[in-house]
């Protein structure tokens, strides 16, 4: 998707039809253009719904082409993303020969997403918004409205005094935000403060597992294309529990004389997150904190496999090994492992961390890309068994 993205194109998903608050992939990646579906009247399918989410399209009892030289009538947010990627054709078409032309005759990937996402119309009594995307795509709006303005979070990083860039309970931290304008310039731009837990529901900032004491940031003036970069202080309260989720939404708006502006996106923020995925190369690998190594859940991490198979390898089925980990033995009645055992549907592993899943970014120019390190001890039996783990991936 980076890939596509880097190279000028759209890649739009569907959000999945589960009626779930949940993060589906691929359309929860970075630069996935995610899809969710609406009915005939307007109003939400009922489908996934998540931050996410970048807009809505019509999903239900959609007319489409059947084997057999039929036509059926189906639903799913399946057919909704088809649309969508058909309206961001148009956006491109319009802006290098349309009404568009004149602003943004090159326009650009994340510009022709920014186009689409600005020019929805309401979702009828959306119950969840902000999490269907900023509304349906309207496409007479989009390849005709050249006064469409859009924010968005480029890159956030984490400054916690360290170099490991984890969120730590009981930590202060600062938010390092990448903010980019991708259309119509902004004078005198500001961003409210909203915390969300990971249930989807805002709360107040001085409780939950982030605190947050700054309310609002002045943003000022931003041409097309520019981007500038602003931080936020928090701090992770120190009962939070580790690999726990929350959400920092910043609501943007710009009130000059001549046009009012309101859009929104997010920063997700996990605290002391079990697992670092290794992906440099061509070879991607998550490592655990209990000593596991690939998938601890299907839904975990990222395995151990190609990242891009060779030819020949199905792109869908790219593991190399599903599972694996570590095993130590004093004697046969003392093991300890990281191994997968399954025991009346319960994962047990021997090894818990000591010490915190931290990540080391070396000086620019060197051959190691990134180091994760942990320490494991023996929580099951008392060998007194205890390791250093360390992972290293290389530029080359």
């Amino acid at each position: 998707i980076n890939y596509a993205y880097a190279k000028g194109s759209v890649v739009a998903v569907a959000a999945g039809n589960d009626g779930l608050y949940v993060d589906l992939y691929p359309a929860s990646y970075r630069n996935a253009f995610s899809v969710t579906a609406v009915d005939a009247s307007g109003q939400s399918a009922g489908d996934n719904y998540n931050h996410n989410v970048s807009v809505s399209a019509p999903g239900t009892n959609v007319l489409t082409t059947s084997p057999g030289n039929q036509y059926l009538s189906i639903s799913g947010t399946s057919l909704s993303c088809p649309q969508v990627a058909g309206g961001i054709a148009l956006v491109m078409q319009s802006a290098k020969e349309g009404p568009l032309h004149a602003k943004y005759a090159n326009i650009t990937a994340g510009q022709a997403m920014a186009q689409l996402r600005a020019t929805t119309s309401p979702i009828l009594d959306d119950p969840n918004p902000g999490f269907n995307g900023t509304g349906i795509v309207d496409l007479d709006s989009a390849v005709r409205d050249t006064s469409a303005h859009a924010l968005r979070v480029e890159s956030v990083n984490i400054l916690n005094g360290t170099s490991d860039g984890l969120l730590i309970p009981g930590q202060q931290a600062t938010l390092r935000m990448q903010l980019k304008n991708y259309l119509s310039p902004l004078i005198k731009a500001k961003a409210a403060i909203q915390l969300i837990d990971s249930t989807g529901a805002a709360y107040d900032p001085s409780t939950g597992i982030v605190h947050c004491s700054v309310s609002s940031l002045v943003l000022g003036a931003f041409a097309t294309l520019a981007d500038s970069t602003f931080y936020l202080p928090i701090v992770v309260d120190g009962a939070a529990p580790a690999g726990s989720t929350m959400l920092v939404k910043l609501l943007f708006s710009d009130t000059e004389a001549d046009y009012t502006y309101n859009d929104y996106d997010y920063i997700q923020l996990t605290i002391s997150p079990g697992f670092r995925t290794i992906d440099t190369n061509n070879i991607v690998v998550s490592i655990y904190g209990n000593g596991a190594i690939g998938h601890l859940l299907p839904s975990d991490g990222d395995g151990f496999g190609w990242w891009r198979g060779p030819i020949g390898v199905y792109s869908g089925n790219r593991d190399l090994l599903w599972d694996g980990g570590l095993m130590i033995a004093a004697d046969a009645n003392r093991i300890a492992d990281a191994m997968e055992f399954i025991a009346q549907n319960q994962s047990v592993f021997s090894f818990g961390p000591d010490s915190l899943l931290g990540i080391t970014k070396p000086s620019p120019g060197g051959q190691v890309a990134t180091s994760f390190s942990a320490t494991l001890v023996d929580s099951v039996v008392t060998s007194g068994v205890s390791l250093d783990e360390r992972a290293i991936e290389f530029t080359d």
